[in-house]
């Protein structure tokens, strides 16, 4: 027996799983707005398109005049609304289906020549659009919003692109300005009645406004970076590309990345946020530093749309260990990028709640392998190092402050990131785009350098911290001088981690043979004292001596110098015994 369909849209199995994630209380709300007052018919939207793209194709400069109308005379209590319908013809998803053509390019030349773009902004600008909550109102802000990102994807990637005549160029160009013009008020309208889109959870293709909000990122941004390149005058007082710290346009960003509950099924926010943090990095001009000085007008916004609270949870929620790569990967590029400037509010936040532990969460194997996350990761750590370590007059690196160490001394977190990279990012590694002379090595091994001599005080000071100190370092002790052993370069940093270990009572010897003992890897040294991998850990695994199945070696050759010379003939028997 055939089930039967939905009757309305909140019986979709959509819907419903929607409702499930829900609290009682939003439960309740979110099912007043669906049922309030009649479901709305999609399928008479689309059918009624298939009459509206002939007349909009056949007059297509009489289209905005024709929307605007629509819009007035509007009837949010029924189904039956041309407008629906007029903005079906730019939803290709939704009349595809019934067979309805989408609008053809050179159409889309004469209604952008027409300003129907504009005419699409106007519905936006109308506070009478947020005043109904029910679904034919979601409905509409959903439609409206649809069909002008379709405008700004038809300019972006197929007018700028294959435009060919000089008419059509002069209307792609008039187009992004509109566009850019009507940024600020679109942006403000919408953020202005934010708390009136919150409703919007179940809008048609399973598209709520936030989601439908991060594909008119990319195209916006294409918009304004292609006015920014038109520019000629090199003294002209403002830039394009400030209109994205000047708008609304980011308290819109970061409002869809904190309402990013997981039940968005197209888009994660994050990563439209990374498009907006990408489009700074690259747009730094002649004229000054561009970027900090944008840096500067983008603070004070984040701490009006989240507050610094808001901030850390979002990044905290992205940087979990279970959430895909795709989402970490722009949650690193969003505090990388403000973790550039340490004088800002923002970045000393993130100091105080260790977001750095949660970046250790995202460091996996496969990060060597994934070259964007690979990139971002060394970011931090370059960014990490630079912010902590500074220069004396004598040139003599040292950590910032002895509040800072101290930190350090009560979350091992930090220290663990400089280890975990130094060994699991050596000599060999690439250079960074952002730092062709930044070697994570040799930077890790100059901030335990600073580690290492701002001890003394802390040790003398503080009897409990320094015990405290000793318990954390331990197990990371003798890896890091392992790892700084064989490299160039590094030998103030080596001897100062020796004379560090010998401070907190730690021998080499025994510690030696507690990671010979301990490690996990299989991979250990060779027990032999002449060997080179004596101190240096080999690619491959040793042999165990099969006498005490305690002493590693390389082969025989190394086996049998140790029984001779090196001792290991009396400790074998003693085991043995």
């Amino acid at each position: 027996m055939r089930r039967a369909p939905p009757r309305t849209f909140a019986d979709t199995k959509f819907a419903k799983n929607v409702i499930q994630k829900m609290s009682e209380d939003k439960f309740q709300a979110a099912r007043a707005a669906m049922l309030e007052p009649e479901p709305a018919s999609l399928d008479w939207a689309a059918n009624r398109a298939r009459h509206l793209r002939e007349v909009i194709c056949r007059e297509p400069r009489k289209a905005p005049a024709m929307l605007r109308e629509m819009h007035k005379k509007r009837r949010m209590d029924r189904k039956e609304n041309d407008v629906f319908g007029f903005l079906a013809v730019f939803i290709a998803p939704l009349v595809s289906k019934k067979g309805v053509e989408p609008v053809p390019a050179e159409i889309w030349l004469q209604l952008l020549a027409a300003n129907f773009d504009s005419a699409i902004v106007d519905i936006f600008l109308d506070d009478t659009l947020y005043t109904g909550r029910s679904e034919l109102h979601q409905l509409y802000i959903s439609m409206a919003f649809f069909a002008l990102t379709e405008s700004l994807h038809i300019v972006t990637n197929i007018l700028m692109r294959f435009a060919e005549r000089k008419e059509d160029k002069r209307i792609v160009d008039a187009t992004c300005k509109r566009f850019l013009q009507s940024l600020e008020p679109l942006t403000g309208a919408m953020w202005k009645h934010r708390d009136d889109l919150l409703t919007h959870h179940l809008a048609f293709t399973s598209r709520n406004i936030q989601e439908s909000f991060g594909s008119f990122v990319g195209p916006i941004l294409g918009v304004i970076n292609h006015l920014s390149k038109q520019s000629l005058d090199p003294y002209a007082k403002t830039d394009p590309r400030e209109t994205i710290a000047t708008s609304h346009f980011l308290h819109m960003c970061l409002w869809c990345w904190q309402n990013d509950h997981g039940e968005m099924l197209l888009l994660m926010q994050s990563s439209h946020l990374a498009l907006y943090w990408t489009a700074i990095d690259m747009w730094i001009t002649d004229r000054g530093k561009f970027k900090e000085d944008l840096l500067e007008l983008i603070q004070p916004t984040i701490l009006e749309a989240l507050g610094t609270d808001g901030w850390i949870e979002c990044l905290r929620r992205d940087l979990q260990p279970d959430v895909a790569p795709t989402t970490q990967m722009p949650a690193l590029k969003v505090h990388n990028t403000l973790s550039d400037y340490p004088e800002c509010e923002i970045w000393k936040a993130m100091v105080d709640a260790r977001l750095y532990r949660d970046v250790l969460g995202v460091m996996q194997p496969s990060t060597q392998t994934n070259s964007a996350m690979f990139a971002e990761f060394m970011r931090l750590t370059h960014t990490a190092i630079r912010c902590t370590i500074n220069k004396d007059v004598d040139g003599r690196k040292v950590l910032v402050s002895e509040d800072l160490l101290v930190d350090i001394v009560d979350d091992p977190n930090f220290v663990t990131l400089i280890v975990e990279t130094l060994l699991n990012f050596p000599q060999s590694t690439p250079p960074i785009a952002h730092w062709p002379s930044f070697i994570p090595s040799e930077s890790c091994a100059d901030l335990l350098l600073a580690y290492s001599l701002a001890h003394t005080h802390l040790l003398k000071t503080s009897p409990d911290r320094a015990t405290l100190l000793r318990t954390r370092i331990r197990p990371s002790w003798y890896r890091i001088l392992q790892a700084l052993r064989p490299l160039p370069n590094v030998s103030k940093s080596l001897q100062s981690w020796l004379q560090f270990g010998r401070d907190m009572n730690f021998t080499e010897s025994e510690e030696r043979a507690i990671f010979q003992r301990d490690t996990k890897d299989g991979r250990r040294n060779c027990d032999w004292r002449g060997c080179a991998f004596y101190v240096v850990v080999p690619e491959k695994a040793l042999k165990a001596c099969k006498g005490c199945n305690r002493a590693y070696y390389c082969g025989a050759v190394c086996q049998r110098r140790d029984w001779k010379d090196g001792g290991h003939k009396k400790n074998c028997r003693t085991v043995k015994d």
